[in-house]
């Protein structure tokens, strides 16, 4: 049945109206299962960010309007945010929900990513607090972690894919460990979750930390020194992105910020570090065979007499361009930098085993099923 889409007021609202989902690899199908399970007479707004990485973004909105009822497009900035509606992050820009619509930003990248994942949800829960539900979905690293548990912070419903279910299980074993999530379930029951909840009454929200504000200007381009220095402590690391200096955020999970606002979690940070050491061997890979070649040249002309000592020095060269080689072999893909993610227990329950957990610490909204 179709629903009367109505415009959210973030001021004046006073039900969970507003779902924000996360994706990145093995996103596609995943998401296709999730809006399939969806009805077409929801009374809650969907914005979705998925890593495509490359390609034209409206696929996605064609792709997911044809898998399930619900229209879907691509967010533009200024557009309301409404319910029964799917908006998408466009390719290569920060989707944010805010009190006036939906928000574009070309701002700093977070975890490598824009859009970021950690960018939807904190903005939604920063602007619709307990109203928000947050789902992290397939994916490898680590984004979403930090923006399900602003959510989680703010009153609104923490949502996780089962890990054992998913094609790429990182991302939501990474949020189940950071933020005691209410639900981690299959995909089904995951939209059956969001739609048994959609529209029930919110709870009174707890009021919005100022580190998450800061960190939402952060991703709209409101930089500053001053902001990250009262965000965390000062570390000596150095940005990825731009090489200035990296803040640990007080805040878990684990993360760091430099001051142009460019984000990473401890992974992301260790990923982007091996990657700087693969190419900094690389280029003296390069430099030793460029050397190499030189010294070989210079022996021919010279000949056996003058040029003897050139070949020795040329195969020294040799030996530690192999050296650094088997450095970069030794270095492999990237993996396994990180002990895989625990799982958290419950306080007065097990630890997360099956696909029907919520927390004990917040019952279930009135009238909703249990």
């Amino acid at each position: 049945m179709a629903h009367e889409s109505t415009t959210l007021d973030s001021a004046s609202g006073q039900h969970r109206d507003l779902i924000v989902v996360g994706a990145s690899s093995g996103g596609l199908a995943a998401l296709e299962e999730l809006v399939t399970h969806l009805p077409g007479d929801l009374p809650a707004a969907v914005a979705v960010v998925w890593h495509t990485g490359h390609g034209e973004s409206g696929f996605l909105a064609r792709f997911l309007g044809r898998a399930g009822k619900l229209p879907a497009r691509i967010a533009e900035q200024g557009d309301p945010v409404r319910t029964g509606e799917i908006a998408i992050a466009p390719r290569d820009c920060h989707l944010l929900v805010e009190p006036a619509g939906y928000r574009l930003s070309h701002g700093p990248r977070e975890n490598r990513c824009r859009p970021a994942v950690d960018v939807l949800f904190r903005s939604a829960a920063v602007s619709y607090r307990s109203r928000a539900m947050g789902v992290v979905l397939t994916g490898q690293l680590y984004d979403g972690a930090a923006g399900l548990s602003a959510i989680q912070t703010c009153g609104g419903l923490a949502f996780a894919q089962d890990p054992a279910e998913a094609a790429y299980p990182e991302m939501p074993e990474s949020a189940i460990a950071s933020t005691p999530v209410d639900r981690v379930a299959s995909v089904p029951k995951l939209a059956e979750l969001l739609t048994r909840y959609a529209g029930t009454p919110a709870p009174e929200a707890p009021p919005v930390p100022q580190r998450l504000v800061q960190e939402n200007l952060l991703a709209t381009g409101h930089t500053s020194i001053q902001r990250e220095e009262s965000l965390g402590e000062l570390t000596p690391y150095g940005c990825p992105e731009c090489g200035g200096p990296l803040w640990e955020m007080d805040s878990p999970p684990q993360r760091f910020r430099c001051h142009v606002g460019h984000a990473f979690s401890t992974p992301a940070l260790l990923a982007e570090q091996r990657a700087a050491t693969e190419q900094a061997l690389w280029a003296a890979t390069r430099v030793m065979e460029e050397r190499e070649r030189m010294l070989q040249g210079l022996q021919k002309r010279l000949g056996n007499g003058e040029g003897s000592s050139l070949d020795a020095r040329a195969a020294e060269v040799s030996r530690h361009k192999e050296l650094i080689l088997n450095l970069i072999s030794e270095l492999g893909p990237g993996a396994g930098e990180m002990p895989p993610a625990p799982v958290v227990a419950r306080e007065g329950g097990p630890a997360l085993e099956s696909e029907d957990r919520e927390r004990a610490r917040r019952p279930p909204p009135q009238g909703a099923p249990s």
